[in-house]
């Protein structure tokens, strides 16, 4: 938490610093060229010690002396890079399609051991193969590293990643102009002693759209009671407009939650951003209730509920044309009621949907039936959750590869929200999704749009609560055909109630979509969709409030999958993410900000508990809305696959709280009141104390245990 008599000091040294380059440079610090050598008309000065080194030494750089105020320096090797320095300066620095760690272990001969630039950008490499660029900054802890303008631009071509600016340890970086793209990134590492400033301090202008990563450095974190100051603006003019992160990726302690706060100026400008560090409020359980193995290959998984019974059940896709259907029980185990293998082979994908209007949903599966032909073909349900519920539906045709598809609406006179079927397929050089009116005994193509070059996952645009009967598609795709050159885009389509869909948006995604969820995140009645892509990136959209820019971080490697909703029956979403060999599952961290301006609520995820994997990867999830157990997912295996399914508890770490059901302090005859209530089966409601799933002895227990103040 920066010290207010701590800034005058800074400033003195800072601002000299910056106001002496400005002088020399002002009309560059304003304006920045395409062309680094039009700062100081040099050579390029290249970084060439692959394995990194010090700054200070010369035989480091191309040209063979040290970057100096005058002179530009360029980092572009596909390395990660530690390289120290004792103080230094540059008139720009470029970090292009290289990850740099600059620290600075003691001080130099100025007195400081920060690198001091009139401009600092980070870019990935679009000459190259797109790698991303990364410019951290750690413990620069006798001195500042600083610079007049600052820009961590997008990433352009096919990126490995989203660049960005990572500050670590006791750095304290200063700059005029920060410029994050809401398609980079800022991280943020942190130990458990708190810098004496904030770890950025911003002087003038600025706009960080991109994404805010927050975790601990070597496996160290602040006490509970701490405040991390991250980006601080409270040095700049009144009327200078700063924006900053809306949208982050928290990864704290277990035992520790996170509380971002965005305090603004009077004219709704932003000032400060800040992580103040509390003792988790709960911890977070799963107790597995099915873990089903098999050699089959599990394409799919959906949860709806089939037998009308109120709880949310399972539905498995196999390669080989296998369906599984299991049935939730009052206490959360599966029991199968269908498995059947008689449809076609090579099955790529599957939905669920009431496709023939009896308000029971059924299954849909696509299949490849040539190298550019395939199927649509419909599983019929009729209800009654016995062992004869389920027929072979009718089928359809299907023109080029089949990829993914997704229940529509597509016809208002249809009572039920799903009575059609979207289909992305591959037509070789471009990509199309079609809409399929369905009854129970037709499949007719009634439309369609082109998408771009290779379409890939697709899934409504809705709120699960509300469950929207018309909701906008989702397609996550290139967009060579549609003029994207290649570059990966999320298209948003809206069903026609003749068939055939409308095209709202395209969104430009830093990475192919590998799987997408949408959910309302920050409770204002309308969906956020969030996207996994496959350059480690987490990506926020708001599709349908007419934004098409997304909002972009940088998340643990190797995720596979993401779905979003009520996962511990307590009517909150929450956030699910897949990854190799671990689930992750996160609480959502609003952070509402007032003022006219910068009036937007900020939606920040925070890692709540993972779940380690031996030997398994989630490659798909899904969270049921109804019952006693919510998360399921498909496992990838060595053998096969698994289907899985359990129960996620939040069990308070002051259970005298939990025992205090009015909230009024005390643990009395009200609450008693409460509990008698609620007595019986009562799945995730908050008289059942002890998360047994019921409201009994157990709880009444809790109750006199803590009964009095508390």
């Amino acid at each position: 938490m920066m010290h207010s008599a701590v800034v005058p000091a800074i400033e003195s040294f800072d601002r000299r610093f910056l106001a002496s380059l400005m002088s020399a440079t002002a009309v560059c610090a304003v304006a920045l060229m395409p062309s680094a050598s039009a700062y100081a008309q040099s050579n390029d000065n290249e970084w060439i010690r692959p394995t990194g080194g010090s700054w200070n030494n010369p035989r480091n750089w191309s040209l063979g002396f040290v970057p100096t105020p005058e002179t530009d320096a360029y980092f572009r090797l596909d390395d990660d890079l530690a390289v120290s320095t004792t103080g230094g300066g540059v008139f720009e620095l470029l970090v292009q399609g290289s990850r740099v760690e600059l620290f600075a272990p003691g001080c130099g001969n100025d007195g400081g051991s920060g690198l001091q630039a009139n401009v600092i950008r980070v870019q990935n490499d679009v000459q190259g193969a797109g790698r991303r660029g990364v410019f951290r900054l750690l413990d620069a802890s006798c001195g500042k590293t600083q610079g007049i303008v600052t820009q961590v631009n997008p990433p352009a071509g096919i990126p490995d990643g989203i660049n960005e600016l990572g500050l670590a340890g006791n750095t304290i970086f200063l700059t005029e102009n920060l410029t994050v793209h809401p398609l980079a990134g800022v991280s943020f590492s942190v130990r458990d002693e708190l810098p004496e400033a904030a770890m950025a301090l911003i002087l003038g202008e600025s706009t960080v759209e991109g994404g805010l990563r927050l975790r601990g450095l070597d496996e160290r974190f602040p006490e509970p009671g701490a405040v991390i100051d991250l980006l601080d603006a409270t040095e700049t003019g009144p009327a200078d407009r700063v924006l900053l992160p809306r949208f982050g990726y928290l990864e704290p302690p277990v035992d520790r939650d996170l509380a971002i706060g965005i305090q603004t100026n009077e004219e709704g400008w932003d000032r400060r951003l800040s992580a103040e560090v509390r003792d988790a409020a709960t911890t977070v359980d799963l107790e597995p209730t099915l873990a089903d193995a098999t050699s089959l290959e599990l394409v799919e998984l959906v949860t709806d509920d089939f037998d009308g019974d109120g709880r949310s059940d399972l539905a498995g896709f196999y390669a080989n044309g296998v369906l599984a259907v299991l049935l939730q029980q009052p206490d959360g185990s599966f029991e199968p009621a269908l498995f059947d293998q008689g449809l076609d082979d090579d099955v790529v994908d599957g939905t669920a949907g009431d496709f023939d209007g009896n308000g029971a949903p059924d299954l849909a599966v696509i299949a490849r039936t040539g190298t550019e032909s395939g199927v649509l073909r419909l599983y019929l349900n009729d209800g009654s959750g016995d062992s004869g519920a389920w027929s072979v539906g009718p089928a359809g045709e299907i023109a080029g590869v089949p990829v993914s598809l997704a229940p529509i609406g597509g016809d208002p006179g249809l009572k039920q929200p799903s009575r059609g079927i979207a289909v992305s397929s591959d037509l070789g050089n471009r990509g199309e999704t079609a809409s399929y009116k369905t009854t129970a005994d037709t499949v007719v193509k009634t439309g369609g749009v082109e998408v771009g070059d290779e379409p890939g996952p697709s899934d409504p645009i809705e709120d699960e609560n509300k469950k929207d009967p018309d909701p906008p598609l989702g397609v996550g795709n290139t967009a060579t055909a549609l003029g994207g050159n290649g570059v990966a885009r999320f298209s948003v389509l809206q069903p026609l109630p003749q068939g055939g869909f409308e095209p709202l948006q395209q969104i430009t995604l830093p990475g192919r979509c590998l799987d997408f969820a949408s959910g309302d995140l920050d409770g204002d009645g309308r969906p956020e969709t969030l996207v996994i892509t496959d350059t480690d990136v987490l990506v926020l959209l708001r599709p349908l409030q007419n934004e098409t820019a997304a909002r972009a971080v940088a998340i643990p490697p190797d995720a596979r999958s993401i779905a979003i909703g009520d996962v511990d029956a307590d009517g909150e979403p929450e956030v699910v993410i897949g990854f190799n060999k671990a689930i992750r599952i996160h609480a959502i961290r609003l952070a509402p900000t007032p003022g006219a301006v910068a009036g937007e609520v900020g939606v920040f995820l925070e890692v709540e508990r993972t779940i380690q994997l031996d030997g398994r990867t989630p490659d798909r999830l899904a969270i049921g809305q109804g019952g006693f157990t919510r998360l399921m997912s498909g496992f990838e295996t060595d053998e096969g696959s698994d289907l899985f399914a359990g129960v996620v508890r939040e069990i308070a770490n002051d259970p005298c709280s939990a025992a205090d059901l009015d909230g009024d302090g005390q643990v009395g005859s009200s609450d008693l009141g409460l509990l008698i209530a609620a007595w019986g089966d009562c799945s995730g409601c908050p008289a059942d104390i002890n998360g047994d799933g019921k409201v009994d002895g157990g709880d009444l227990a809790q109750i006199i245990a803590f009964w009095g103040p508390c």
